[in-house]
């Protein structure tokens, strides 16, 4: 559907003014024990349009126990986020029929830095924020509301025992 919602990735600067925009991403019940070891975590994508210009992007979690769902009034750049950073340069995005999806940052040490959180609870909501740094890409992916099936995907290996890996 292309009035479908989307969620949208943009850098743009020019030589008077500098502009970011931030996107954030919220992923409801992730079940992840709290003080469970995170092996691995990445976010996927499934691309709604083609960019193949260059953008490289800040992605951070937001520091809290239960991320609280995004609304017209949520200021993202107030909330709270994680220490841990991942750079990641996103790769060449192609709109495919069927859609593909396309690897995204790895998050590993962002989501063990808030299942670490006293206030973690597995099932907990856990939000991610990307913010373009450098280049002059965009990146449209499709969201849950549009495109069911098609949404940004969080997954995550974790240890919450030694010797027994969960996926």
């Amino acid at each position: 559907n292309i009035n479908a919602p989307k969620v949208s990735f943009s850098y743009s600067s020019t030589a008077t003014q500098n502009e970011t925009r931030m996107g954030g991403l919220r992923f409801q019940n992730v079940g992840i024990p709290q003080g469970a070891t995170v092996t691995s975590a990445r976010i996927d994508f499934t691309p709604a349009a083609s960019n193949n210009a260059p953008v490289t992007f800040s992605v951070k979690a937001e520091k809290v126990g239960d991320a609280s769902i995004f609304t017209n009034a949520s200021n993202l750049t107030s909330r709270l986020k994680t220490t841990a950073v991942s750079t990641w340069a996103a790769p060449d995005w192609t709109t495919e029929n069927p859609p593909i999806p396309v690897e995204g940052p790895d998050v590993t040490t962002l989501v063990q830095e808030v299942v670490s959180l006293a206030g973690w609870c597995g099932n907990n909501g856990m939000a991610f924020y990307l913010e373009p740094t450098a280049g002059t890409g965009s990146r449209t992916a499709f969201s849950i509301d549009g495109a069911p099936g098609l949404q940004p995907t969080l997954t995550v290996k974790e240890r919450l025992f030694p010797g027994i890996l969960l996926l």
